[in-house]
C-alpha cells in the first residue's frame, strides 16, 4: 500500500518516560534489604525517633541496642521483629517502624529496545517497569518475547500483549 504499518503496542511506549514508583504505599510481601531505610519510633519507657539504613550485611544499628539484621524480613513483618530486638533491653514500651525511603535497583537493558543502557529504578519494579524506563522494544525487538536475566540465567520471559490485550502481570 506503500504506508508505514505502525508496530501494534508501540503506542503505549510512544514518548513517555514511566515514574519508578518512588512515592507509593510499600506492598505487605516487600522484602526488606540492603539500601532500604526504616522509620523507627519507639516510646514507653524509652523514647526513641530514628530513621535507619539497611547496610551491606541486612542490619540496622540501634542505639544501646546495637546491630540488627532486618534484611530479608517481610515489610508486614518488621514491627515483630524489632520487637524482638528492642525487648533484650527494654520493656513497658510501644514501636512503630515503616520503610521510609526504598532501594534503588541497577538494571542493564540490552538487545532491541529503543534506548538501551543502564537504568536505576525503584526496590518496587518489575520487569515491565524497565521495559517502559527504556522507551519499549525498538522497530527490530519483539513485543512477544522479552527476558529477565538474572546472574545469567533466565528468569522469566515477559509477553507484552499479554498485557496490553488482558492486563495480565503474571510474567512481569
Amino acid at each position: 500500500t506503500g504506508r508505514l504499518l505502525p508496530i501494534h503496542g508501540d503506542a503505549l511506549f510512544a514518548g513517555k518516560r514511566f515514574n519508578s514508583l518512588a512515592n507509593v504505599p510499600v506492598p505487605s510481601a516487600y522484602v526488606v534489604g540492603p539500601g532500604d531505610d526504616i522509620d523507627l519510633k519507639v516510646w514507653g519507657s524509652v523514647d526513641m525517633a530514628l530513621r535507619l539504613t539497611v547496610d551491606r550485611n541486612g542490619q540496622i544499628m540501634i542505639p544501646k541496642i546495637g546491630p540488627v539484621t532486618i534484611a530479608g524480613t517481610r515489610a508486614d513483618q518488621l514491627d515483630q521483629a524489632l520487637i524482638k530486638s528492642v525487648k533484650r533491653v527494654y520493656r513497658n514500651f510501644e514501636l512503630t517502624a515503616t520503610l521510609g525511603g526504598l532501594r534503588s535497583i541497577q538494571v542493564y537493558v540490552v538487545g532491541q529496545a529503543k534506548r538501551p543502557g543502564l537504568y536505576i529504578v525503584s526496590g518496587l519494579s518489575t520487569l515491565l517497569s524497565a521495559v517502559f524506563e527504556s522507551g519499549g522494544p525498538s522497530a527490530t525487538g519483539s513485543m512477544r518475547h522479552i527476558d529477565l536475566v538474572r546472574a545469567g540465567k533466565k528468569v522469566t520471559s515477559l509477553d507484552v500483549y499479554d498485557f496490553i490485550h488482558s492486563g495480565s502481570t503474571a510474567q512481569d
